[in-house]
């Protein structure tokens, strides 16, 4: 779980609960991409921080046992709201052969700024190969103050179905509080 420490607002990792590891050095104000990634076909299990010019402030390698990429269930939100979270999303691969389209997922958002719908962008990336499974994206910006009570996934996914791969387009909404869960 990464989270903020209440009197610093500093991002840190719950590795365990007895043993937290610090991950950055943040501002309140400032705002930062962070990027996770983890499974069998990526070349770094880990938790790299950016600030908003896009360097490169940590990066954190963790070693991990097993994932298992069949059931997550994804949480976003603090109970400060000094915390906000824009977007963020989630993908998955075939193969290895995917990595480039992979890793280009994080590149576009982080290049196109922190309140840019990067809804077409990633739809063209996975729409470009097959290598990637699916990508779940979620876009948090409302242009009004009250935003509505609760924000649906797109999800992309490569079906299948008939024998032939095609793009499936569908939406993951919330299974609880700022909670979904895939499966």
């Amino acid at each position: 779980m990464v989270k903020t420490n209440a009197s610093s607002n500093n991002p840190i990792l719950n590795a365990s609960p007895n043993i937290p590891i610090p991950l950055a050095n943040a501002n309140v104000g400032a705002e930062y991409f962070i990027n996770m990634s983890f499974g069998s076909q990526v070349n770094q299990h880990g938790i790299s921080i950016y600030n908003s010019k896009g360097n490169l402030i940590n990066d954190t390698t963790l070693v991990i046992g097993e994932a298992n990429s069949y059931v997550t269930s994804v949480k976003f939100g603090s109970p400060y709201q000094a915390v906000e979270i824009s977007q963020a999303f989630l993908e998955t691969l075939q193969n290895k052969n995917g990595l480039g389209a992979f890793y280009n997922t994080s590149s576009t958002a982080l290049r196109n700024g922190f309140y840019y719908n990067n809804t077409e962008p990633l739809y063209q990336i996975i729409h470009g190969t097959k290598y990637l499974h699916a990508i779940v994206y979620w876009y948090f910006v409302y242009p009004t103050s009250s935003p509505p009570p609760y924000v649906s996934a797109t999800v992309w996914y490569w079906s299948n179905g008939n024998g032939s791969p095609s793009l499936i387009e569908t939406y993951l909404y919330p299974s609880g509080p700022n909670t979904w869960t895939i499966d």
